[in-house]
């Protein structure tokens, strides 16, 4: 969970950063914050799965 908490913030510094250097229109900062939450789904699914394959081998 601090995992996807960390990535969340690296993500959301990084999109507030290129918005501010490249005067990013709305509908691209919209489709920044879509790629925010699907990469933070995607980094959540990903470390429950892979706990559970690891406390499964064990």
């Amino acid at each position: 969970m601090i995992i996807a908490i960390l990535n969340g913030i690296g993500l959301y510094w990084l999109n507030h950063f290129l918005n501010v250097k490249f005067k990013i229109s709305s509908q691209v900062q919209m489709l920044y914050e879509y790629i925010i939450q699907w990469g933070l789904l995607y980094v959540t699914v990903y470390q429950v799965m892979f706990d559970n394959f690891l406390s499964r081998s064990l």
